[in-house]
């Protein structure tokens, strides 16, 4: 498969099936976007070195922005307003709606994502995710 006109965020990108994933798309021509807190740019200059096309994104451990957990708390108002048929070329969209304390344990975050479907008028789906990070 020939992904060279292809893009793509991989998240949890330092090891595992994360990193496995990063490489077989790089390896497939994709231009990869490594996201992860700790081995971001460990993996991205690997898939550089062996003469992909990667960048390294949330290099910056938790531990350095004082936070001890972080959890993906659930998803609140999804919607699948339109198909996605095989074939066709989608894009995650997302947008930081608010961050608000939670009574001295950390933060909680809401961001709108969106799922958009190349060439659509409708998107594929859309949804608030709701994000905790703990100090």
């Amino acid at each position: 498969m020939d992904l060279s006109d292809t893009g793509c965020v991989v998240t949890g990108a330092g090891r595992g099936l994360g990193r496995a994933y990063a490489e077989a798309l790089a390896a497939a021509g994709a231009a990869v976007v490594v996201n992860d807190v700790d081995a971001a740019a460990e993996v991205a200059a690997a898939i550089i070195a062996g003469g992909g096309r990667a960048a390294a994104a949330g290099a910056v451990g938790p531990a350095e922005r004082g936070v001890t957990m972080s959890v993906n708390y659930g998803l609140e108002k999804v919607r699948f307003p339109s198909p996605v048929r095989a074939g066709s070329k989608i894009r995650l969209a997302g947008e930081v709606v608010s961050v608000t304390e939670v009574a001295g344990i950390g933060v909680q975050m809401l961001l709108d994502f969106t799922v958009e479907i190349d060439g659509a008028d409708k998107p594929a789906r859309v949804a608030q995710a709701v994000y905790r990070h703990y100090a």
